[in-house]
């Protein structure tokens, strides 16, 4: 698990002054990326929310930490929200990255048997522009007009 012992290898206590220290950069990261934000117009960013459909329950130790594509709006305080738009086709349950790792198996096994199971985008906004990020999540919805049929449990 060489990504997961990356993720985790610097969880540690910290003294004040290293708190303090990370405090500064987080909000000098706030006010560079608020601005680059601003400055490219953007009104909201539709990205993906994980490489695939949601990872199965006993996965969830290991997979939770695969946060690369949510963990980033965040630490920003970016309003984001997920929207379904597809579902895994038959000939999409297998994947492959230049890992070939332990997390790349753990998705291995959850695309497994996954045909069917929703595939969502994540739609994000700035900072306080909560009505953005719903009213593209809106839109979104009302053009893919996604829909899936629970299944009966």
């Amino acid at each position: 698990m060489g990504r997961q012992a990356e993720c985790i290898k610097e969880v540690k206590i910290r003294s004040d002054e290293e708190y303090g220290y990370f405090l500064k950069r987080k909000y000098e990261f706030q006010r560079k990326m608020s601005k680059k934000w601003q400055k490219l117009g953007l009104t909201a960013l539709v990205s993906p929310t994980f490489p695939h459909c949601s990872f199965k329950a006993e996965h969830a130790d290991d997979m939770g930490l695969m946060l690369e594509y949510i963990f980033l709006w965040n630490v920003l305080h970016y309003p984001a929200g997920s929207v379904p738009v597809t579902t895994v086709q038959e000939d999409e349950q297998d994947f492959e990255d230049g890992y070939r790792d332990g997390w790349t198996n753990l998705i291995n096994q959850t695309c497994q048997g996954s045909a069917g199971m929703p595939i969502s985008v994540q739609v994000v906004a700035h900072a306080y522009e909560d009505e953005k990020a719903l009213t593209v999540m809106q839109s979104l919805e009302n053009q893919i007009k996604f829909r899936m049929e629970v299944p009966k449990i």
